[in-house]
C-alpha cells in the first residue's frame, strides 16, 4: 500500500512524536521510503511495481523493455521498471529497496497515444501497448546501422512470431510522430518484411 507523508503522519496523530515513529518504522524496513514524501508499507502483501511507477513520478506509463517483457515480446524478465514521462526532457531514476524506477522522456505528441489501463487484482496500472512500447524503446536508439533485423532480433532479441501480431496501422499512424529516422524505418520494415 503507497502512502503519502501526510497520510502517515495522520495515521500516527496519536504518537507523541509522529516523525520519530516514521524514522523508527523506516529503521525496521516496516516502511519503506520511495521517494520524499512517498512511502510503501511492507506489511502489505501484494504490491504492484508498476503502480508504483505510475505513482512514483508522473504523468508516465510503463513501457520501453517493461512493458515488452510483460507482454511477451522479449524473453527476459527485465529487472529495472522502465516508464515514459511527459513533459521532462530529462532521465529520472529512483532507487528503492524494492526495485529500481527509471523513466525516460518520449516526445509530447506520442504521449498519450497507444496507453491502455490494465488492472490486474486490486492494482491498477498505465502501460503502453506492444505498438507503442517497441516504438518507444527504438526512439531511445540514439544510433543504429540500419540492420533493423539484428537490432530487433539480437540486441533486443524481440520474438519474431508476436511481431506478426503488431498492428502496422497504428505503427505507421504514430511513428513520423518519434522525430526519430529509425521508429519509421521500423514502419517501413514491418510493412515490407514481417507482414508482407
Amino acid at each position: 500500500m503507497i502512502i503519502t507523508h501526510t497520510d502517515l503522519l495522520d495515521k500516527l496523530r496519536d504518537f507523541a512524536s509522529p516523525k520519530a515513529k516514521i524514522t523508527r518504522l523506516l529503521e525496521s524496513e516496516e516502511l519503506i521510503q520511495l521517494r520524499r514524501g512517498l512511502y510503501l508499507d511492507s506489511k502489505h502483501e501484494g504490491y504492484s511495481l508498476f503502480e508504483i511507477a505510475n505513482t512514483l513520478y508522473g504523468p508516465s506509463y510503463v513501457s520501453f523493455e517493461s512493458a515488452l517483457s510483460f507482454y511477451g515480446f522479449i524473453p527476459e524478465k527485465v529487472q529495472i521498471v522502465m516508464s515514459a514521462s511527459f513533459k521532462k526532457n530529462k532521465t529520472k531514476t529512483y532507487a528503492t529497496k524494492i526495485a529500481n524506477f527509471h523513466y525516460y522522456h518520449v516526445p509530447d505528441l506520442v504521449f498519450p497515444w497507444g496507453v491502455d489501463k490494465v488492472t490486474e487484482g486490486d492494482h491498477s496500472f498505465l502501460i503502453a501497448i506492444p505498438e507503442k512500447a517497441l516504438l518507444d524503446t527504438l526512439y531511445r536508439i540514439s544510433k543504429y546501422d540500419n540492420d533493423l533485423e539484428e537490432l530487433l532480433y539480437s540486441d533486443l532479441r524481440l520474438d519474431k512470431k508476436l511481431l506478426k501480431t503488431l498492428d502496422l496501422e497504428i505503427i505507421k499512424q504514430i511513428a513520423p510522430d518519434y522525430t526519430r529516422n529509425i521508429c519509421q524505418d521500423f514502419a517501413r520494415w514491418l510493412e515490407k518484411e514481417a507482414l508482407g
